[in-house]
């Protein structure tokens, strides 16, 4: 890259050209609909010459509808996935937002009695906002590819290859450019040669100490490193992120077991695991400020909210099996890790921790995780409040004094962690669990909670840890309510 494009990769713009992209998206959309609320009422009443219509009327209309459609294209993961993955994927989510928000939009206005509703109106601004959905959505994508150009969202990269995964990595890689890893060598250590026909197109440097790699990500002003697979030598993978601090680079995982996400249909925008990122103070600090202020608010909402179901659920457990009402136990994120005391309504018998161990045997799951789908130690209220997740509702509280957040990896029990076989571990990886808060809620519970393995519910973990975001936690907290009220994978 020239001068120029290395001092646009150095702004501050760059640094946060995800964000900025996915707001401009945002915004992209939300314009796409006002024009097509203004093209429409000027069909309306300038070429059909209809009766007038108040711009008020109109604006009631297209605000409403606008608002249902941002929100569901929101939580089916539209902006989240506009900046990692293909324009045709983008417009399937959109479809899918379209295709629900219209029935939603038009059976409330007719639940509400709305009778002054402006049909003709509505008619044409539906059928014009797919068009200028499109039309926007070109535009942004000719910008983006301009901008790529100039550096912008381009990750300077180089693929560790142990001779194995990483000729499938690059193809993939250079089939989707909009990840924005541009690969610049393959580097191989302790004379590892590949076949020469293996990578045609890019210089591959034989390296033979970590103090070589780390002269070339310097050199090269290389800001990530990539690793095709958990697999890999655990030794040399820790020289390389020990090469990764000391030069600022990114440790990347972005292999077979990561592409597993791409199973899950929320999961739509694999662009790689970040297994290690040069922490940014402000950034972090501002990140953690937002977060926190977010669960604040957001915890002190919904406990005024539920309080009936709450109160409801108390009376019912004391009238089934008498005093506790609730149950602290003490969990944490990865083993040997901080602990801290959850708060939940309790659904087994009184000496339930006693009877796991005489459980483990008929474990339904993988890792460090246990489910049983007929658990004789659960209540009878017990499977309901399971079912809906009532029983963690008490967490709120952990929530409101800051030990647990609304949206974050969900912390374990101790016997569960110590339970975990190591062909689970992810080579250690699964530890980086701990780089986040526990939360209530999180991309596992909404991709499948107990019937998905612990390999993974760690990976989707990871997936959050790189992407986290307020709009992102709003994202899952509105994807949950539907897996909460249908009870999928709760036992």
């Amino acid at each position: 890259m020239d001068a120029h494009v290395r001092l646009s990769q150095n702004s501050l713009l760059r640094r946060h050209w995800r964000n900025f992209f996915i707001l401009l998206a945002l915004i992209v959309d939300t314009l796409a609909i006002g024009l097509s609320g203004l093209i429409a009422y000027s069909v309306r009443e300038y070429v059909l010459r209809l009766s007038p219509l108040t711009a008020n009327r109109a604006l009631i209309v297209v605000g409403y509808s606008g608002s249902i459609l941002l929100l569901l294209a929101l939580i089916l993961g539209l902006y989240r996935e506009s900046y990692h993955t293909s324009v045709a994927r983008q417009h399937v989510t959109a479809a899918k937002a379209y295709l629900i928000a219209v029935p939603i939009i038009i059976g409330s206005f007719y639940f509400l009695e709305w009778n002054q509703l402006p049909r003709v109106f509505t008619t044409f601004f539906f059928i014009i906002i797919p068009m200028m959905y499109t039309l926007g959505r070109g535009i942004l994508q000719r910008f983006s590819g301009k901008m790529r150009e100039r550096g912008f969202g381009v990750h300077s990269t180089i693929l560790f290859d142990e001779g194995t995964a990483g000729t499938h990595l690059f193809h993939r890689l250079d089939l989707f450019p909009e990840f924005g890893y541009e690969i610049t060598a393959v580097v191989t250590f302790n004379g590892l040669m590949l076949p020469k026909d293996r990578y045609s197109t890019i210089n591959v440097i034989h390296l033979d100490s970590m103090a070589e790699m780390k002269e070339h990500i310097l050199a090269n002003s290389v800001d990530r490193v990539i690793v095709p697979t958990v697999e890999s030598h655990k030794t040399v993978v820790s020289e390389i992120l020990t090469v990764c601090k000391e030069t600022g680079a990114k440790l990347t995982l972005l292999s077979k077991e990561s592409e597993e996400l791409l199973r899950f249909s929320y999961i739509n925008d694999v662009a790689g695991i970040t297994l290690y990122s040069a922490r940014r103070r402000k950034i972090d600090a501002a990140r953690r400020i937002a977060k926190r202020a977010f669960d604040f608010v957001g915890s002190i909402l919904a406990i005024v909210l539920f309080s009936p179901v709450i109160g409801f659920t108390a009376l019912a457990i004391l009238a089934e099996d008498g005093l506790p009402i609730f149950y602290r136990q003490k969990r944490a994120l990865a083993r040997g890790r901080k602990e801290l005391e959850i708060l939940k309504f309790r659904t087994m018998v009184k000496d339930a921790e006693t009877q796991q161990a005489n459980l483990y045997e008929k474990n339904e799951t993988s890792g460090g995780l246990f489910m049983l789908r007929e658990d004789p130690r659960i209540l009878k209220v017990g499977r309901f409040l399971r079912k809906l997740s009532l029983d963690e509702l008490p967490q709120l509280f952990n929530v409101l004094f800051g030990e647990m957040s609304l949206v974050g990896p969900r912390p374990l029990s101790i016997a569960d962690l110590n339970n975990i076989s190591v062909e689970n571990t992810l080579r250690g990886y699964y530890e980086l669990r701990a780089n986040a808060i526990p939360g209530m809620t999180g991309l596992w519970q909404i991709s499948g909670r107990r019937e998905l393995s612990f390999k993974e519910m760690v990976l989707l973990d990871l997936y959050y840890i790189d992407n986290q975001s307020v709009m992102f936690d709003v994202e899952i907290l509105l994807a949950t309510v539907p897996v909460v009220l249908f009870g999928k994978g709760g036992y």
